[in-house]
């Protein structure tokens, strides 16, 4: 039977829309094939599997059939073959750092040698904020982690741990589909401490400063509104990049259901040890079950004892025999039991006193106050004493009685502090307008202070690993810095 005039002249219009969508796919292929960074994209479609080939087929055959307007269905299609490519991009993208530029790239000193394989904002936006010379830490992770390893890297405060961990990050995330707030972020990075929090992100946005909305970041962290911190997510379209503390992310995850992970390939957690000596193992576990299983992992800190080791192992899905442990050398040395030693630049003092009470301890500390000089500008020699305190009230105590000798010069932080107060007093102490700072371990990881002449230590720390953290504040970047502790005896075990 005869087709009538209505049939053929829907076919006609299927055919002409099929042609038309055929130029546009095509036209797509062209464009994608030229912003490929300069890689081979004809070379990646080869990487497709078998099931993704039938599905791509699918898809033009239900384009063909479709007797709509197969321009706008043309165009949903690329969408989704657009990220698929991007992804497939990526991987080649990581496997060419792998095979061609990890040997390359360890021997660079420099960030702008590659980039031509970074995105171009974050070239620039490396540029921008003279992010130029790589460091140690950085020349050792970056190959590995742009090589799809997982990375388990100790070094010493100060070494650049946030760039070595961020610029794959967002090589990672640039190469995928932005997701929605609701699927999650691409990249989630945990941290122990919201004053850690807010400075990686921080440093993220100097870097994603000139990708004009390519690429999201935002940060989830206790001591302000979750409901001020969830509109402030749900106002953006995506989510590339997440930066939290464990507990407000479990809160986001639980109670309010604000995103879920299952669009989560990079997971990075900076100081580990810290979050999991604070008793968030089995949080941390159990956000890195929520990630998707092929997951990254860089886990990140200054010390790594052997339990803290096995605990991180959970976390990755890959053999423990293809993990990739950095060890940053001649910078950070260990003791035999593994435990990180602070850098030599730093110059330890421990002064032993009688009694536990401000009567034996307080006239030490007003002696280093005053030969720090801090009625002296910095600029004249002045310096800036970090000091370190037990417990809350011991710190607004001290704050108290310091404060009486050099008036506004002196300050207090610590967790029962609001967010808001506490980020001023670190942002004063940071630019030097407040000179001492008294504080509990609140600062005693991660977060990077310029400039710290002597941190001075009230009350001895338990155990080791914090007592490295704290001296760690001081000799940043290489620099020389002084550390003095007061011991008690009486309290040696």
């Amino acid at each position: 039977m005869e087709a009538g005039p209505t049939s053929h002249a829907l076919a006609l219009a299927a055919l002409t829309s099929a042609r038309s969508a055929l130029h546009a796919l095509h036209s797509a292929l062209q464009t994608l094939r030229q912003r490929a960074l300069k890689r081979d994209f004809v070379g990646s479609l080869k990487q497709l599997s078998r099931t993704e080939w039938l599905s791509l087929t699918l898809l033009l055959v239900l384009l063909w059939r479709s007797r709509r307007d197969l321009r706008s269905e043309a165009s949903a299609f690329l969408g989704i073959f657009e990220g698929a490519a991007r992804l497939l991009t990526g991987r080649a993208v990581r496997k060419n750092f792998l095979k061609d530029q990890s040997k390359k790239l360890q021997s660079s000193c420099k960030f702008s040698d590659f980039y031509e394989v970074f995105p171009k904002w974050l070239s620039e936006g490396l540029s921008a904020h003279s992010f130029q010379d790589m460091k140690p830490i950085q020349r050792k992770v970056l190959p590995l982690a742009l090589g799809g390893h997982d990375v388990v890297a100790t070094a010493p405060t100060g070494s650049g741990k946030t760039l070595a961990f961020l610029v794959p990050a967002m090589v990672h995330a640039s190469s995928q589909s932005a997701p929605s707030v609701a699927e999650g972020p691409i990249v989630l990075v945990l941290a122990p401490t919201r004053e850690l929090v807010i400075q990686i992100r921080s440093v993220a946005e100097k870097l994603t400063s000139r990708a004009r909305g390519a690429l999201t970041v935002a940060a989830v962290y206790g001591g302000t509104r979750k409901m001020d911190q969830l509109a402030a997510l749900r106002q953006n379209r995506s989510l590339h990049l997440l930066v939290a503390t464990v507990g407000r992310l479990m809160d986001f995850m639980r109670e309010h259901r604000a995103f879920r992970l299952r669009r989560c390939s990079f997971l990075v957690l900076d100081e580990g040890d810290k979050m999991l000596d604070d008793g968030f193992e089995e949080e941390v576990v159990l956000i890195g079950g929520e990630a998707r299983r092929d997951k990254q992992v860089l886990f990140f800190s200054a010390t790594w004892p052997p339990s803290v080791e096995r605990a991180a192992l959970r976390l990755c899905s890959r053999p423990a025999a293809v993990l990739q442990r950095v060890r940053l050398e001649p910078q950070e040395v260990e003791s035999k039991e593994g435990r990180s030693l602070p850098p030599d630049v730093i110059e330890q003092v421990v002064e032993v006193v009688k009694r536990d009470d401000h009567e034996h301890k307080l006239p030490i500390l007003l002696d280093y106050l005053e030969e720090a000089k801090l009625s002296t500008p910095m600029h004249q020699g002045g310096g800036k004493v970090l000091i370190f305190v037990r417990t809350r009230n011991a710190a607004d105590e001290l704050a108290t009685l310091v404060t009486q000798r050099y008036g506004g010069r002196s300050d207090a932080i610590h967790g029962q502090r609001k967010q808001e107060q506490r980020e001023t007093s670190l942002r004063h102490f940071c630019s030097g307008n407040t000179r001492a700072l008294i504080t509990t371990d609140v600062l005693g990881r991660g977060v990077d202070i310029p400039d710290v002449s002597l941190v001075f230590i009230y009350d001895f720390p338990d155990d080791i690993e914090t007592y490295i953290h704290r001296v760690g504040r001081t000799g940043r970047n290489g620099r020389p810095g002084r550390a003095v502790s007061l011991f008690v005896p009486q309290y040696w075990n």
